[in-house]
């Protein structure tokens, strides 16, 4: 089976606090994931939280709430 067409990347690049990068460092050894999935997710995640006049309750991303759950898995 072929794999499905992706639809078209476009590269970004940003300074983020080092603190910050330590906590998001620790979250992916638990998440298992990239730096550029895990940036990849959270702008898309914003984008989906942002309130618009259509939905003024947008729910979590399939990602973030697959993360969440990893992570509360792995507080215990």
């Amino acid at each position: 089976m072929r794999p499905k067409k992706e639809e078209p990347m476009v590269a970004i690049n940003c300074r983020i606090p080092k603190g910050v990068h330590t906590e998001m460092n620790e979250l992916l050894q638990v998440t298992k994931k990239s730096a550029a999935a895990f940036v990849a997710d959270a702008v898309i995640q914003y984008m989906k939280l942002l309130p618009t006049e259509e939905d003024p309750t947008k729910q979590l991303t399939k990602a973030m709430q697959i993360d969440r759950f990893a992570y509360q898995l792995h507080k215990k």
